[in-house]
């Protein structure tokens, strides 16, 4: 499975390129840590993905960590990136809807109560910053 670092390519190139042409969808690994990046643009590159790619080049988007991780990662750190963290959970529906889905490293979909989970983790933290 392709590996975006391995490849030397940005998320940003990614949802730049036209529809490739290939007979199986691709899969994509994407590492947690460049979406929630104060500095990554991901939710722009996805905005300005081809509107052709989805569904019919586009396998699994699987993440480099477990959902309970993400979620301990987002109350740990969301106090540092302010407003920023609003934008994770938009991004994660919009990589859910990419392809073929969202996945954790154990095989696991994004669905509503992940959802839920990574808002509360981003609700808390940011409410309630002197505990998270």
């Amino acid at each position: 499975m392709p590996n975006l670092k391995l490849l030397g390519a940005t998320t940003r190139q990614l949802f730049s390129l036209t529809k490739p042409t290939i007979k199986q969808p691709l899969s994509l690994s994407i590492e947690v840590a460049e979406i929630l990046s104060p500095e990554s643009n991901i939710a722009n590159n996805v905005n300005n993905m081809a509107p052709d790619w989805p569904h019919e080049v586009c396998g699994r988007i699987l993440l480099d960590e477990a959902w309970h991780e993400v979620v301990s990662l987002l109350e740990t750190n969301a106090q540092w990136w302010g407003r920023r963290t609003h934008l994770s959970v938009e991004v994660f529906n919009k990589l859910n809807a990419f392809g073929h889905g969202l996945y954790d490293r154990s095989d696991t979909r994004y669905n509503e109560h992940i959802r839920s989970q990574i808002s509360a983790a981003l609700d808390k933290a940011i409410s309630d910053p002197v505990t998270a």
